[in-house]
């Protein structure tokens, strides 16, 4: 995935209630949304969801399948939480920028 265009996505949410076993949510792209992942642009996937008062997000975790790279070159992939109001996936052309196009817009994730 060199310079993949950088893609945040967020695939589960783990919450919890307080005194209570703790409850798992599930969420995933649109069917259509995020499946080639071209190198030229920069993917952000956005998406609500209501808890009830008494539940707390206390972990999450994001998982990829079948990603590789069409080429030789390094491959790079970058992971930024962001701050959006819009939900569904939204994506910007980068031309390959070569870097992390989220950088210093929220919270790196990692490389």
């Amino acid at each position: 995935m060199t310079k993949l265009g950088r893609i945040l996505i967020v695939a589960c949410l783990a919450l919890t209630v307080q005194a209570a076993p703790a409850a798992t949510y599930e969420l995933a792209p649109p069917a259509d949304g995020l499946q080639d992942l071209d190198h030229y642009w920069a993917y952000e996937w956005g998406f609500s969801i209501d808890l009830p008062d008494d539940e707390t997000v206390v972990g999450a975790s994001i998982f990829f399948n079948d990603i590789r790279n069409w080429d030789d070159l390094t491959n790079d992939l970058w992971l930024t939480l962001l701050d959006s109001d819009f939900e569904g996936v939204q994506e910007s052309y980068d031309f390959q920028g070569g870097g992390d196009y989220f950088a210093s817009k929220g919270l790196s994730l990692g490389h």
